[in-house]
């Protein structure tokens, strides 16, 4: 979840990584916008006239610090 931190979302190759079914993986990123720990941004789709890139939403935690922990790439300081 932490490396896909502002990408695309797609719950199928989530869960073909982490070998568990995609239903599970969606409920779990749901349950993370649930409990206001991340949020998804849908892509806009108003106008008719324009053509929609992507279907898939993309997903942000709540904190920048949060996902650079989260991924393990912390900056070590230099003493």
């Amino acid at each position: 979840m932490s490396f896909s931190n502002g990408e695309m979302i797609n719950f199928t190759n989530i869960s073909r990584e982490v070998a568990i079914d995609a239903k599970i993986v969606k409920e779990y990123f749901h349950t993370l916008e649930d409990t206001l720990l991340g949020y998804f941004i849908y892509p806009y789709s108003k106008k008719v006239n324009r053509e929609i890139i992507t279907s898939q939403p993309k997903f942000y935690l709540f904190d920048v610090g949060l996902a650079t922990h989260l991924s393990k790439n912390h900056f070590e300081t230099i003493e």
